[in-house]
């Protein structure tokens, strides 16, 4: 066979190089990777990304936007959070919310939330900024463990608390008469180590299931691992579940709660305004300003119940579907693209998640008189008795729950009561 070298070397310029036999043995790949089908279809496409666009997820646009919101947003809301806290604790141990059982959830809340700031967000803050500041240890997971369990054992417990609050009020507002005769305050205590227990059972397989994470993620400093192909199952398909219908529930007595408290004050109003219209020993302007004052009481009660529970659906419930959706995406944290975009994610729904340990204390000041009052007493160190005797006089608590809404619901039974007597005694014999 006669071979034109003439020939092969013109194919050698189109082609733009003349290979040898050493060249040519090199680019056939070897019997395993015939053997290995996807790796061979993937082989141009990882060689052209490793040439060419060897980008990882730090140099994108939205992992920098995440190292920059993981480094100053945390130290904000620990000194906020912190702060709002303290005061709202504070204020419910002053004289105008002492005896009410709302203030035991209250301070439940508080300082749970105030302790979780210095523990999970702190820890937090340092791994995602500075990893060299948390030593790997063979006993990492031991940490990692406590972290995971307290850390959703905590967001858990703020949710669930707030659920038990709500109901709280509404059961004293359906039922005055009982909510006086029971020890409501007391009823408040059992509640919350009752509280405790649930929300440490639900937590519990944390303890179990927790380690910290490799050295290349930064989202977050552990995670849950897979002890075993039952428990992979169960976390990736059971969890999510449990822990939607948890906050789901929770939710639902929240919002079902308010709507009975509205409902029920709404009707105390119309029953009041009926009443005093058949009064006729009371003048006109009198009753005018009594019903002003009710209904003005009415507004904050309903704006601050309607603020703190859609606020507290705004901020908790984004981290709970983040959670749920990113566990069914398998190169989550392969693919770079995918992986700077969970960062950014994980770190907005996370610190929004936070925020709720601090919010509170804005919503009572905006929408609470008393709190109000109480706040300015304890910050300029005195009290205002003649302000404190005017606002009795306007609220005149009877029970130890809810007052400012009870006491109206209260005596407007009282009125009835008197008003059935009244007749029934000038009915002829």
């Amino acid at each position: 066979m006669i071979i034109n070298t003439s020939t092969y070397a013109s194919l050698n310029d189109v082609m733009g190089a003349s290979h040898t036999f050493d060249d040519v043995t090199r680019t056939v790949p070897a019997f395993d990777d015939v053997t290995n089908i996807p790796h061979l279809f993937h082989l141009g496409s990882r060689k052209k990304k490793s040439g060419f666009h060897n980008v990882t997820a730090e140099d994108l646009e939205s992992f920098k936007i995440a190292d920059v919101v993981n480094l100053y947003v945390p130290p904000v809301i620990l000194v906020a959070g912190n702060l709002c806290n303290i005061l709202s604790i504070v204020v419910m141990r002053t004289r105008h919310f002492q005896n009410i059982s709302t203030s035991i959830y209250m301070i439940g809340c508080a300082i749970n939330d105030a302790i979780s700031l210095w523990i999970s967000l702190l820890a937090h803050w340092l791994y995602v900024n500075f990893p060299e500041a948390i030593i790997r240890t063979e006993y990492s997971h031991v940490m990692c463990k406590f972290f995971n369990f307290y850390g959703w054992g905590n967001c858990d417990y703020t949710i669930i608390l707030t659920a038990a609050m709500t109901a709280d009020r509404a059961f004293a507002i359906m039922y005055p008469i009982k909510a006086s005769v029971l020890n409501l305050t007391r009823r408040a205590k059992i509640t919350v180590s009752v509280l405790v227990m649930i929300v440490a059972t639900k937590e519990f397989h944390f303890l179990l299931s927790s380690d910290i994470v490799p050295a290349t993620r930064r989202d977050r400093l552990c995670d849950v691992i897979s002890i075993s192909p039952a428990y992979k199952y169960f976390w990736e398909y059971i969890w999510p579940w449990i822990h939607i219908t948890y906050l789901t529930v929770c939710f639902v007595v929240i919002l079902t709660s308010n709507v009975i408290i509205f409902v029920n004050v709404r009707r105390s109003v119309e029953m009041k305004d009926f009443i005093q219209t058949g009064h006729r020993e009371r003048s006109g302007s009198e009753t005018s300003n009594s019903n002003a004052g009710t209904r003005s009481r009415l507004l904050q009660i309903t704006t601050m119940l309607l603020a703190q529970s859609t606020t507290l659906i705004i901020l908790t419930y984004p981290f709970s579907l983040h959670l749920a959706i990113s566990s069914q995406i398998p190169d989550l944290y392969t693919d770079p693209v995918k992986k700077a975009a969970n960062q950014l994610a994980f770190s907005v729904v996370f610190y929004l998640l936070y925020s709720n340990k601090c919010v509170n204390f804005t919503i009572y000041c905006i929408s609470g008189e008393r709190f109000r009052l109480a706040l300015r007493e304890v910050l300029c160190c005195r009290s205002s008795p003649r302000r404190h005797s005017n606002i009795n006089m306007m609220i005149k608590p009877v029970i130890s729950a809810s007052q400012t809404t009870i006491s109206t619901i209260s005596s407007i039974q009282m009125s009835k009561s008197k008003d059935t007597n009244k007749q029934v005694r000038d009915v002829p014999g």
